[in-house]
């Protein structure tokens, strides 16, 4: 597969090239030590069950349809004896084992190939289950001081055709090899044959920081393209891809039809692997503009979702029905719906602090005012008024409103098509109540909720009784003040008393 990687410079396009090597690397380390484990049991395996001739010999098809060939390739006895060698092989190159370290050899992925069809011949034959080898890949680039132990320079020429089955090349800077410039108007063999590069397995990487300066054969082949863009000087790409290469990458439209867009934040573990350039001069350029409307927009958001749960919100109380914030309404409305119960709790305490009332009457004879029933206390507001003996007529008692009655349900009336409404004793429509109860009202008169509020005759001759028997205690507390004031007043002063008339007493 052929891939072009594209971008200004400090783009992050070596980048993106030297970690596609870096997880290339790792793979390879890890088939080595697989194969090299896989060898070992495979071949004693083989021996044990005399098949050992079948490894030096292996079968391939060329050509096409009736002109397909049989071709039988034999190899010697140590043939396959690299794979019996275990390479110990680091992912990035130490200077101080730089001598001692070994590579793999550029055929492991042509013979790893002729094994594999080997295997696979011999589990069909004799219907064996024995596993197949993995490919190690070879590296090839000119990526300027790269440290993975297992890359190699490109070939002379820079003629991918000269490297083995599965190599992996990438031409950084691209544009700068003749052959692969847009300006070269003869088409080399080296650049027509990439149309066959599938044929052995080849993956090559072109990276330029623009399509258009390298050769249209190039993008034309290419059948994936990665372009990143720089953003404000960051250590960070938007990562673009495409399945064909895109001449104007930078395009709105181009960027629009991207299969792939994302961050791209560059791996700082990579930095020391090559050398990118030989001083840093990256200007980081910071947004504050956008920063200042993300920040306004930020603010205007938080404080719109702060005022959205307050009590007095019309959104929320359309929301929920207009129930939103009206605990306090809720728990008023449930104290007036049961006043029976207060008042049968407060009457014990208002008839004993009447009795009392009564024997503070008897014992206080000289007093002029009588002491006002307590139990009206709790009920009645106290008002402060200021009263001028000279001038009664200004006087004016304080207009207060008292509520003498309790808001019930009281029937429900349902149309033709179906629509009920709810109405209370005075014929006021009950908003917010369901339809649902007002059509079990209709459909049976018995499911009609029970009048805690109505006062039927045993209620109302028991609050007579009350009511009776504190007037008697407040007439008999009256009569006994009166009674004590007329005896105090029986006696007459003798310069007040009549005096008889006589003819000897002056007038």
């Amino acid at each position: 597969m052929i891939t072009f990687i594209s971008a200004t410079p400090g783009g992050g396009k070596t980048l993106t090239a030297v970690e596609i090597l870096y997880k290339i690397s790792k793979d390879n380390i890890k088939n080595l030590n697989f194969n090299y484990y896989l060898f070992k049991a495979t071949i004693d395996k083989f021996i044990e069950l005399g098949l050992q001739d079948e490894l030096r010999h292996a079968t391939i098809i060329r050509g096409q349809g009736l002109e397909q060939q049989t071709v039988l390739l034999f190899f010697c006895d140590t043939y396959f004896d690299f794979l019996t060698k275990e390479y110990f092989l680091n992912v990035v190159l130490e200077d101080e084992y730089k001598e001692l370290i070994v590579n793999y050899p550029t055929y492991y992925f042509e013979r790893v190939l002729y094994l594999n069809s080997i295997i696979e011949r011999v589990n069909k034959e004799h219907n064996l289950k024995f596993q197949k080898f993995k490919f190690v890949r070879p590296i090839y680039t000119n990526i300027n001081g790269l440290l993975l132990s297992q890359a190699r320079p490109l070939p002379h020429n820079c003629d991918w055709r000269q490297t083995p089955f599965g190599s992996v090349l990438i031409y950084d800077e691209a544009q700068l090899f003749e052959i692969f410039n847009e300006e070269t108007k003869k088409v080399d063999p080296i650049v027509r044959d990439l149309t066959i590069h599938r044929h052995k397995s080849y993956d090559i990487y072109f990276i330029s920081q623009d399509p258009a300066l390298v050769h249209r054969y190039i993008r034309k082949l290419c059948s994936h393209h990665i372009h990143l863009i720089n953003a404000f000087g960051f250590e960070q790409s938007i990562r673009l891809e495409w399945s064909i290469c895109q001449e104007q990458p930078n395009a709105l439209r181009n960027i629009a039809r991207s299969e792939v867009n994302k961050l791209y934040r560059f791996p700082k573990v990579l930095y020391r692997v090559y050398i990118s350039t030989t001083a840093s001069t990256r200007v980081k350029r910071y947004p504050w503009k956008k920063f200042a409307l993300i920040g306004g927009l930020g603010a205007i958001g938080i404080y719109g979702a702060s005022g959205l749960f307050s009590s007095n919100n019309a959104l929320v109380s359309f929301a929920t029905g207009g129930k939103y914030g009206n605990e306090t309404t809720k728990k008023d409305d449930k104290t007036a719906t049961h006043p029976d119960k207060q008042q049968s709790s407060s009457s014990p305490v208002a008839e004993t602090k009447a009795n009392e009332t009564a024997k503070s009457h008897d014992q206080m004879g000289s007093s002029s005012e009588p002491v006002a029933n307590s139990s009206n206390s709790s009920n009645v507001a106290e008002y402060k008024v200021s009263y001028d003996v000279s001038n009664p007529y200004a006087y004016e008692p304080p207009n207060t409103a008292t509520v003498v009655n309790n808001r019930v349900f009281s029937g429900c009336f349902c149309d033709s098509k179906g629509f009920c409404k709810a109405y209370d004793q005075q014929g006021v429509t009950i908003r917010g109540i369901s339809q649902s109860v007002c059509k079990d009202v209709i459909k049976e008169s018995g499911n009609r909720p029970f009048n805690y509020f109505r006062n039927d005759g045993v209620t109302n001759a028991h609050t007579n009784n009350q009511v009776n028997t504190s007037d008697n205690i407040q007439q008999t507390a009256q009569r006994s003040v009166s009674q004590e004031v007329t005896q105090a007043n029986n006696y007459v002063e003798p310069h007040l008393q009549r005096s008889p008339l006589n003819g000897a007493n002056p007038l």
